[in-house]
């Protein structure tokens, strides 16, 4: 009997279909934390924001050169650092974090606040970041390395970003690199207030299952050399791994195929055998 090739396909179909926006390897977020939150509860995935003592204790606060933060999420250890980034005018899709070079620029010391605040904006968070220059030729940028995850990486980070205006023509920018090597980059717009004392939340979540790759590095760039910005409620958690019988799926979906192949080219064989 011969079977027709799209029955061997359907599983694999259905185990890409499976899951929440499984089409999207990168969920992006704007100005709705509370739709970032769900997609991340949907997903069962570990989560903290650091603010309130939630990670770690609050840093000091401050001038220093970059802050750090160590803490655990569901009993893994996680530390990461927080640099202000001034991006390179021609970048490589490489960084290294801490190293002025690649997609660096240069590096600004960095003001830890509380609450965070820019030119009359505040923020809601116990603690934050103020970027601490202005380059006249190069975009300042937020720069956060997870210098310790467990290896799944990270799978989803968002932070609410304080007076960041940046509209159509001026696009913001999000960029994850993974081992120092870019893997995703989208531009956004965020509608300005007119005011200077908006914030703004951005948000990314990985699907593993439909390509996404696991990050180590994010960085947001404002739109414009001359914009400055601060942040808080930095919000992150270890990737999610493919569930297990999306990939039995896929799996039995490709050995039907090769299956379908081989027998397919055996009977041509027969048929021109003379």
């Amino acid at each position: 009997m011969r079977l027709p090739l799209l029955s061997f396909l359907i599983p694999a179909l259905l185990g890409a279909a499976a899951g929440p926006a499984r089409a999207d390897p990168y969920l992006v977020f704007h100005d709705d934390r509370a739709a970032f939150e769900s997609a991340l509860s949907g997903r069962s995935e570990s989560t903290v924001v650091d603010s309130d003592g939630a990670f770690a204790p609050d840093p000091t606060l401050g001038s220093v050169p970059f802050v750090t933060r160590s803490g655990t999420i569901a009993g893994e250890s996680f530390s990461y650092a927080i640099y202000d980034l001034q991006f390179a005018n021609a970048p490589t899709g490489f960084i290294q974090p801490g190293v002025v070079g690649d997609d660096v620029g240069a590096l600004s010391g960095i003001i830890v606040e509380s609450p965070a605040a820019q030119s009359g904006g505040v923020g809601s968070g116990s603690w934050g970041v103020d970027s601490g220059a202005v380059s006249t030729s190069r975009r300042s940028g937020l720069l956060v390395d997870f210098t310790t995850a467990p290896a799944a990486g990270i799978g989803h980070f968002g932070v609410d970003l304080v007076d960041f205006e940046a509209d159509v023509g001026s696009e913001g920018e999000l960029r994850l690199y993974a081992a120092g090597a870019l893997v995703y980059s989208t531009t956004f717009a965020l509608t300005p207030d007119g005011g200077n004392d908006s914030s703004h939340f951005l948000g990314v979540v990985v699907d593993a299952g439909a390509g996404g790759v696991a990050f180590d590095q994010a960085v947001v760039l404002v739109g414009t050399s001359t914009d400055r910005w601060a942040a808080d409620g930095f919000t992150f958690g270890v990737a999610r791994t493919p569930e297990p019988g999306t990939w039995a799926l896929f799996g039995l979906g490709v050995l039907g195929l090769s299956w379908h192949l081989a027998r397919r080219r055996r009977l041509l064989g027969a048929t021109e055998t003379p």
